[in-house]
């Protein structure tokens, strides 16, 4: 246990240290009780916390879901270069719920900026959605990665179908019993038009977890293709 303590103190002190002030509250980190759960989450991805949508009107919702995992299937250095391989994120992530594709438009000194279409699947629809957004690397070294996704305040001005997505991801390597593992957070927040979905809260919410899970099941498997 001190060893775990102290592992996490070290790693406080180097976010606080290299991260702009900011960023630091943005950034996950393990979900309160998940290792009291390890077993429950080994290589089976859970929510934090039931998906919400909550109604903004005019047929438009904030999704919000918060998923996480252990696994031993991939580390967070393997992680890491999934996730920053941002132009081929269609290599990964193409599943039978989701799709996602990805185009470099262009960086700046610490971020990258990307067009993204995103193919979601809710029962007959077929949900087709292309946003701009900027990619920044919070944190990367041998075990603590951090990235976050926003979507740039031009297209969600104008973007019909989604505005003010944002997702951050946190990956931590943490010892249990002597062995190493990989711990993945995933939270997405997203403003959705769901005019053409019927009973759309009901349908978001309970649509939002097998699809989520796709996804993080994709993540944890990537290194075997």
């Amino acid at each position: 246990m001190f060893n775990v303590l102290f592992k996490r103190l070290i790693i406080l002190s180097l976010i606080l240290n290299t991260l702009p002030v900011f960023s630091q509250t943005n950034l996950l980190g393990i979900a309160q009780g998940a290792e009291d759960q390890f077993e429950q989450l080994l290589n089976k991805p859970a929510m934090v916390s039931p998906p919400t949508a909550v109604p903004l009107g005019r047929n438009w919702f904030t999704l919000k879901t918060d998923v996480h995992v252990f696994t031993d299937r991939i580390s967070t250095s393997q992680v890491a270069a999934v996730m920053l391989d941002i132009e081929n994120q269609g290599k990964y992530f193409n599943g039978r719920r989701s799709k996602l594709t990805t185009h470099i438009i262009g960086h700046t000194a610490d971020e990258t900026i990307v067009d993204n279409i995103s193919i979601t699947v809710i029962g007959p629809f077929h949900i087709r959605t292309p946003f701009r957004s900027v990619v920044k690397t919070m944190i990367n070294t041998y075990a603590l990665f951090a990235l976050e996704t926003r979507q740039t305040p031009e297209d969600s001005a104008s973007n019909n179908k989604i505005k003010n997505f944002y997702a951050p991801r946190y990956v931590e390597e943490v010892s249990i019993n002597g062995r190493k593992y990989t711990y993945i957070r995933m939270l997405t927040i997203q403003d959705i038009n769901a005019s053409f979905l019927p009973g759309a809260k009901r349908s978001l919410e309970r649509n939002a977890t097998p699809v989520i899970d796709e996804v993080m099941q994709m993540l944890i498997n990537a290194e075997k293709k």
